[in-house]
């Protein structure tokens, strides 16, 4: 026989017998209405025959087709969500009921100095790369580009080395 087993984050199970019952009492009520509006329409029918035999007035018969209609649409309409409650309880799509939430719980501001902080990181980044461009570190004829560390000096030397060409293309 097989082990005991338990729900976890990565496991669980799914109690079939209780979801029938649960689906049963929310669909039944939907079901009796539909029946009970289903003999109504029979009854509908049964007078809409009866006036076209003895050639009623066709305003009375096109009342009675009318409100026929309205009827028949309502027991589809309670048929279908009570099939469709029913069918529910075979959906078992893989949502972990014990899965943990991963939800953001950062604020907006925290956000933004979130993105600006990885913003500088990046700007830093680029800085760098420029600085070895520059200094034509990097050499294209080499298979396997290894890029030397760069100090904080080096990066801001960087820096200041593109702020002077932008001043010197401004002027």
């Amino acid at each position: 026989m097989l082990p005991e087993r338990v729900d976890s984050e990565r496991s669980w199970t799914v109690d079939i017998a209780a979801r029938k019952k649960e689906a049963k009492r929310q669909s039944d009520p939907l079901r009796a209405e539909a029946e009970r509006l289903s003999s109504e329409a029979s009854q509908l029918r049964n007078d809409i025959k009866q006036l076209k035999g003895a050639n009623g007035p066709a305003e009375q018969l096109e009342e009675l087709q009318k409100n026929l209609g309205a009827l028949d649409g309502k027991i589809r309409e309670l048929n279908s969500k009570a099939s469709s409650i029913d069918d529910m309880v075979y959906d078992l799509k893989a949502v972990n009921p014990n899965a943990k939430s991963e939800e953001d719980t950062r604020t907006p501001g925290q956000l933004l100095d979130f993105i600006e902080a990885r913003g500088r990181e990046i700007q830093a980044a680029i800085d760098a790369l420029r600085l070895l461009t520059a200094q034509e570190v990097i050499d294209p004829e080499e298979t396997s580009t290894t890029l030397p560390s760069l100090s904080v000096t080096d990066i801001k030397h960087g820096e200041q080395q593109r702020e002077n060409e932008i001043e010197r293309v401004s002027l």
